[in-house]
């Protein structure tokens, strides 16, 4: 399992592709009203969960990045389904998803955070 340590990591280096998104719908003219509200809920999100993960029981930052996870998916789901957002906005909104969905999937791999055998 990955150690609460490398999540805390993780989570900071999510925050760059987080800043991406938010910036992306805020110059966004056509971006709706719920695909900013959503990336500015995950943006909120990712800064309380990024603090409450720092010396957390394992679990609990495990179970953290999973409720991130299901912020960026609404957000991912309106960027996808949103008529208004230019391309270069909904490629954000994806790649901030991307990038905490990779996190969510590597913190209940086995080996994750371990280092090579």
């Amino acid at each position: 399992m990955m150690t609460v340590e490398t999540i805390s990591k993780r989570l900071i280096s999510l925050g760059a592709a987080v800043r991406q998104a938010v910036d992306a719908v805020d110059a966004d003219d056509d971006a709706p009203e719920a695909l900013r509200s959503a990336v500015r809920d995950l943006a909120e999100r990712h800064r309380e969960i990024k603090e409450r993960a720092k010396g957390a029981d394992p679990r609990v930052a495990r179970e953290l990045v999973r409720l991130l996870e299901a912020v960026a998916d609404r957000a991912k789901h309106l960027a996808e389904e949103a008529d208004g957002p230019g391309e270069s906005t909904r490629q954000a909104v994806l790649d901030a998803h991307d990038a905490i969905s990779g996190l969510e999937a590597d913190v209940d791999a086995p080996d994750a955070g371990q280092g090579a055998p």
